[in-house]
């Protein structure tokens, strides 16, 4: 695989004020998080609000959202209603298919995909567990199989109303797609929402807990991964150990070593790598992204590149430590040898630049927001 770093399109894309203020914005060629950083921004609690979106960007369309009146409507196009009793069937599909403040009730598949996602925060997560947790292809022929299921399961009434409910095609080339860092989880993922999917009331009580226990797995992986850089496992869980609420713990206890201080540690560096790995992706258009584990492939398939991509790395290195001149301490980090090669080296010494400037300049509060 070729790997080329372009300096002017690092300038073009980093730099602003003619070229001489540098301003940390990734995600414009590598997408790693869907998180920002900015400090008043609130915070996802939970994902009741995006499954509908996740459901949809898989499936690659857009729901028409629907309200009672309009769907009383149609179903009397198609619906004989004796006379003075249209009031009344309006009454009962209101209160069997949706709240009282007009929301629709989340009864099945399809009625999950009806749940409007209106934050940009919340659909920026729904778009990122679609392209990281499983194969959309895999996915999507899950869902498929699940919503025949429901129409041969659901009585003539129900199955009349689903018809109602419309649909159009969604696509979006131009978007760059999250990059996977971990592939572990995947296979769990996919036949975990396949067991889901098979029954109606499964579908309604677990998926949501279902995608909040991956996001957490697949990002606590991830962030884990990250830290080992090029000697990380793309196939591999790391292991994280937890207590039970109720367990009494200790400080030598694995789940205080090896749990979630050891996590905690590895997320607070993430815009860091996100970043770095910004930098790391300035390449011409049309190649595939790359991460610090794909780079290490690509060392050691071909040892003879590691010098080249080594100096290409220092030569943005160099630009934009020069950029940087409020991070004294930035001045006293010293380049370590790896046993990896040289490129190994340029890119700690790129991370540790990046981190050391956020963590010591005002841009930390962005840093750890």
């Amino acid at each position: 695989m070729e790997y080329t770093l372009i300096e002017e399109l690092f300038r073009d894309n980093f730099f602003v004020d003619n070229g001489t203020k540098f301003r940390h914005t990734p995600g414009k060629k590598f997408k790693l998080f869907p998180f920002i950083t900015q400090p008043n921004s609130a915070a996802v609690l939970d994902l009741d609000h995006l499954v509908g979106r996740f459901l949809c960007q898989i499936e690659c369309k857009k729901v028409e959202s629907i309200k009672a009146n309009a769907l009383v409507d149609l179903l009397k196009e198609v619906t004989d209603i004796e006379a003075g009793q249209e009031e009344l069937f309006y009454e009962v599909v209101s209160h069997m298919f949706f709240y009282s403040d007009g929301r629709i009730r989340p009864l099945n598949l399809q009625m999950l995909e009806q749940i409007p996602c209106e934050e940009s925060s919340e659909r920026r997560i729904a778009d990122y567990l679609v392209d990281v947790l499983g194969d959309r292809i895999v996915l999507k022929s899950q869902i498929e199989k699940a919503h025949q299921h429901l129409l041969s399961s659901s009585n003539v009434f129900e199955r009349l109303v689903l018809s109602k409910l419309s649909t159009k095609a969604n696509i979006d080339d131009t978007v760059i797609p999250y990059f996977r860092v971990t592939e572990a989880v995947k296979i769990l993922f996919e036949e975990d929402f396949a067991y889901i999917l098979e029954t109606q009331n499964r579908t309604k009580d677990y998926l949501v807990p279902l995608l909040e226990f991956y996001f957490f797995t697949y990002t606590a992986q991830a962030c884990l991964q990250l830290n080992r850089f090029m000697d990380g496992e793309r196939s591999r869980n790391l292991p994280l150990y937890f207590c039970l609420e109720w367990e009494k713990t200790s400080q030598s206890r694995q789940c205080f070593t090896e749990g979630w201080q050891l996590l905690q540690n590895a997320i607070e560096k993430i815009f860091a790598h996100a970043v770095v790995l910004e930098i790391l992706n300035q390449t011409p258009d049309g190649t595939f992204p790359v991460d610090y584990i794909e780079l290490g492939k690509i060392i050691r398939e071909a040892p003879e590149l590691d010098e080249q991509i080594a100096t290409q790395i220092a030569k943005l290195t160099d630009c934009y430590r020069k950029s940087i001149t409020d991070c004294p301490e930035m001045n006293n980090l010293q380049k370590v040898t790896f046993l990896q090669g040289k490129t190994a080296s340029e890119i700690k010494y790129l991370y540790d630049s990046v981190r050391v400037q956020f963590e010591n300049t005002g841009r930390s509060r962005a840093y750890n927001s």
